[in-house]
Protein backbone atom coordinates (compact mmCIF):
# COMPACT_ATOMS: atom_id res chain seq x y z
CA UNK A 1 0.00 0.00 0.00
CA UNK A 2 1.14 3.33 -1.00
CA UNK A 3 -0.09 6.70 0.13
CA UNK A 4 0.69 10.23 -0.57
CA UNK A 5 -0.34 13.95 -0.84
CA UNK A 6 0.39 17.60 -1.29
CA UNK A 7 -0.28 20.45 -0.09
CA UNK A 8 -0.09 24.62 -1.79
CA UNK A 9 1.78 26.78 0.64
CA UNK A 10 3.03 30.66 0.09
CA UNK A 11 -0.62 31.39 -1.65
CA UNK A 12 -0.54 28.36 -4.13
CA UNK A 13 3.19 29.43 -5.17
CA UNK A 14 4.60 26.58 -3.40
CA UNK A 15 4.08 22.80 -2.99
CA UNK A 16 5.28 20.53 -0.14
CA UNK A 17 4.23 16.80 -0.84
CA UNK A 18 5.24 13.68 0.81
CA UNK A 19 4.94 9.88 -0.01
CA UNK A 20 5.46 6.51 1.35
CA UNK A 21 5.87 3.42 0.01
CA UNK A 22 5.25 -0.64 0.63
CA UNK A 23 3.99 0.90 4.31
CA UNK A 24 2.44 -2.82 5.30
CA UNK A 25 5.76 -4.18 3.96
CA UNK A 26 4.14 -6.55 1.83
CA UNK A 27 6.81 -6.94 -0.57
CA UNK A 28 8.43 -11.03 -0.22
CA UNK A 29 9.93 -13.08 -2.71
CA UNK A 30 9.28 -16.63 -2.75
CA UNK A 31 12.13 -18.68 -4.48
CA UNK A 32 12.44 -22.53 -4.98
CA UNK A 33 15.94 -23.93 -6.47
CA UNK A 34 16.13 -27.71 -7.13
CA UNK A 35 19.88 -29.26 -7.17
CA UNK A 36 20.56 -32.34 -7.26
CA UNK A 37 20.34 -33.85 -3.97
CA UNK A 38 18.50 -30.95 -2.48
CA UNK A 39 15.82 -28.46 -2.57
CA UNK A 40 15.28 -25.20 -0.92
CA UNK A 41 12.98 -22.67 -0.29
CA UNK A 42 13.11 -19.10 1.03
CA UNK A 43 11.00 -16.27 0.87
CA UNK A 44 12.94 -13.24 0.98
CA UNK A 45 10.86 -9.90 2.95
CA UNK A 46 12.57 -7.30 0.70
CA UNK A 47 13.50 -3.83 3.25
CA UNK A 48 11.64 -1.65 0.27
CA UNK A 49 9.53 0.70 2.99
CA UNK A 50 10.68 5.10 1.67
CA UNK A 51 9.23 7.64 2.89
CA UNK A 52 9.96 10.75 0.52
CA UNK A 53 9.29 14.52 1.39
CA UNK A 54 9.64 17.98 -1.26
CA UNK A 55 9.25 21.20 -1.62
CA UNK A 56 8.23 22.59 -5.52
CA UNK A 57 8.63 26.54 -5.70
CA UNK A 58 7.76 28.89 -8.45
CA UNK A 59 10.54 31.85 -9.68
Amino acid sequence: MDLGGREAVRRGRDEVGINATDLLNTLHVRRTINGTDFRMISTDCLETQVVRVGYTWKC
